[in-house]
């Protein structure tokens, strides 16, 4: 059953075929895909066998631990994304202040704070 789901998930975006302004630029950058397939078919699936495996994990455990984990998700985006534009200078498109920071730091101990109630 979890598999229908990812694989209902991986042919969706072929549905921008069918949007004519959509499949125009797709087959007008469809020739630089073609010179990196091997790079992008990898990528495909590596995302559809972690999204199938975190699927899995997460429907064998109950509502409230997978929602308590579900909730520390934006922690882990916070650091990965940092990570990423420290080692190859990407431009997120977001603003990273002191202020910002302290404030996604606040929400993260709430997250936190919540998983540990939930758990105890």
């Amino acid at each position: 059953m979890i598999i229908y789901v990812n694989t209902l998930s991986c042919l969706l975006p072929f549905l921008f075929l069918l949007h004519k302004p959509s499949a125009r630029r797709i087959k007008k950058a469809f020739r630089e895909y073609c010179h990196h397939t091997k790079v992008f078919c990898l990528n495909e699936l590596l995302c559809f066998l972690g999204g199938a495996a975190a699927v899995y994990a997460l429907s064998q455990l109950s509502a409230v631990i997978s929602s308590a984990i579900n909730a520390t998700a934006p922690i882990f985006m916070l650091f990965i994304s940092l990570a990423l534009k420290k080692m190859f200078s990407l431009n997120l498109h977001e603003t990273i202040t002191p202020q910002i920071m302290a404030k996604k730091l606040i929400c993260f101990a709430v997250i936190i704070t919540g998983v540990i109630m939930v758990a105890v």
